[in-house]
């Protein structure tokens, strides 16, 4: 890694119901690197079933905010990202 990640202060997820708490980790990938090409293959633990989708970024967050017809529900992260996305460009006008 050339560049130190940017690592926040942490973060809770469910206040009042867990102690859990997660850092948000910023890093540059250089996508001229090889190594960084191609689609990433998981390693899957036992039951564990993950299928890779890549879409554009506008895409693929307006898909999260307004797909609930395929039964899967986003990652909660995720979907505020996408909403603050959606309230910064609103508010951009």
């Amino acid at each position: 890694c050339k560049t130190i990640p940017q690592v926040s202060r942490p973060v809770c997820m469910s206040p009042g119901v867990t102690d859990e708490t997660v850092h948000l980790v910023v890093v540059t990938v250089d996508l001229d690197n090889p190594y960084n090409r191609g689609t990433p293959q998981p390693e899957l633990e036992e039951g564990e079933h993950i299928e890779i989708q890549r879409v554009p970024l506008r895409e693929g967050l307006q898909q999260v905010l307004d797909d609930e017809s395929s039964g899967c529900m986003p990652i909660e992260g995720l979907y505020m990202f996408a909403v603050g996305l959606e309230l910064g460009k609103a508010m951009m006008k």
